[in-house]
């Protein structure tokens, strides 16, 4: 203690030196600002990724719904009826363009023929056929997404009592 019975090292307002330097510096505040806005905007651009993801999951998920409902309507034609096509089809302010394409198989000799000239002999009735639909679609960015299903409808015919067999 001095004479004055001041502590020497005490300020003005009786703060030690160590006291009056705590706190942040500008530069130090500007740095941190310079971290949390680095990492802001990593979560932004995720945020935007996952969107995007989510929006071509969901109109994969459409796609896929109206391949299986086109595919439902075509089991309910008569077997000698079916025939190729195509339609749009507007869901959720998106055109999903739909083709479905048929493909006549034969059995012959133990495997699937897709030529008339495997029968020899009987009707020119395919024994089953391929069906395939495809949908196409325009991404959210541009770009053109497609899935492809097939499935295989074989012939039946009903017997007297009204059962069906191959």
């Amino acid at each position: 203690m001095t004479r004055s019975g001041v502590c020497s090292g005490l300020g003005a307002a009786g703060m030690t030196s160590r006291q009056l330097k705590s706190g942040f510096t500008f530069v130090e505040v500007l740095v941190a600002l310079v971290i949390i806005a680095i990492g802001v905007a990593g979560i932004v651009g995720l945020q935007r990724l996952f969107m995007q993801s989510s929006t071509r999951a969901a109109q994969r998920i459409t796609a896929m719904d109206i391949g299986q409902a086109k595919i439902e309507a075509l089991r309910l034609v008569v077997f000698t009826e079916l025939t190729p096509g195509f339609e749009t089809i507007t869901r959720q302010g998106n055109d999903y363009r739909t083709v479905w394409n048929i493909e006549h198989r034969y059995w012959s000799t133990g495997e699937w023929e897709d030529s008339v000239s495997v029968r020899q002999q009987g009707p020119l009735v395919p024994d089953a056929k391929l069906i395939t639909v495809s949908v196409e679609w325009l991404e959210q960015g541009g770009g053109t997404a497609s899935l492809r299903l097939e499935t295989w409808f074989s012939r039946t015919r009903v017997r007297p009592n009204n059962t069906l067999f191959p």
